[in-house]
C-alpha cells in the first residue's frame, strides 16, 4: 500500500507540481484556472478513511472526536 498525503496542508504551504491539493487549488482559483479533478470522481468521507485505516492495520480502538484546536479555528475563520 502507499499512502498520498495529498490534501494534507498548513499555513504557508505553497503550490507545485506534487504539492498539496488545498493550496494548488486555491492558486489555480486565483488565477482564475480550472481546478483539475483526477481519479474516479468517488468521494471518500474522513471517518470511512479512518474506519479503513483501523480495519486494515487490525486496530480495535475507536475513532475518537476531538474539539478543533486554536489553529483550526483560526484557519476557518480565514486567518
Amino acid at each position: 500500500m502507499v499512502a498520498r498525503y495529498f490534501n494534507v496542508y498548513s499555513l504557508g504551504e505553497v503550490p507545485g507540481k506534487y504539492r498539496n491539493v488545498i493550496p494548488n487549488s486555491m492558486w489555480w482559483a486565483m488565477h482564475n484556472q480550472p481546478l483539475p479533478i483526477t481519479g474516479t470522481g468517488e468521494e471518500t468521507r474522513v471517518i470511512e478513511l479512518a474506519n479503513w485505516i483501523n480495519e486494515i492495520t487490525g486496530n480495535k480502538v475507536e475513532v475518537v472526536y476531538k474539539p478543533r484546536r486554536d489553529l483550526d479555528k483560526a484557519i476557518r475563520r480565514g486567518r
